[in-house]
């Protein structure tokens, strides 16, 4: 039990599972969040919408954030899964030092993903208050990312849409 448990933490970590073999490129956003083609026998009802915020407030020091990239890997696996990526709702709700990760700077690392995220129709909301505490300007965000008053604002009100929190 206690090894089953080991792997399944292993597993859990969004750069880890990257980088395992069998994981590839998703076929909605290939350049991000790769998935394992997997055989399963729990189906989620066709058409069904799925209506999902991720939380994001750390950042990493190089390469993609496995953060920011789950919402990729969200897309890619039910797409891979045959799922059609409409009814997928996503936001991803930036605070804290995260909130480097979608500056418009060509020196962010994260630039890219958060811009093809954004293209396929995921929202990105930051927290108005990291924005103030770090005193980054809203000019010096990428396009489309929306700004809230607050982290806690914007998951409020996402709950109160009918969102749920990915805990993952």
């Amino acid at each position: 039990m206690r090894s089953i448990i080991s792997a399944l933490a292993f597993l859990s970590a969004s750069a880890a599972a990257q980088d395992l073999p069998g994981f590839e490129p998703g076929n909605v956003l290939p350049e991000f969040g790769k998935v394992a083609d997997v055989e399963t026998s729990f189906e989620a009802p066709q058409g069904q919408p799925f209506r999902v915020v991720f939380d994001v407030a750390k950042t990493v020091e190089e390469g993609e954030s496995p953060h920011i990239g789950k919402a990729a890997r969200f897309l890619n696996m039910h797409g891979e899964g045959g799922v059609d990526p409409r009814p997928l709702d996503i936001v991803v709700v930036i605070h804290g030092r995260a909130v480097g990760d979608i500056t418009n700077e060509d020196r962010n690392e994260q630039r890219a993903m958060v811009e093809a995220l954004l293209g396929k129709g995921v929202r990105f909301i930051v927290c108005g208050q990291s924005l103030a505490g770090l005193q980054v300007p809203q000019s010096a965000l990428i396009e489309g990312v929306e700004v809230a008053l607050s982290a806690m604002t914007a998951h409020a009100s996402l709950m109160e849409e009918g969102y749920h929190s990915m805990p993952f």
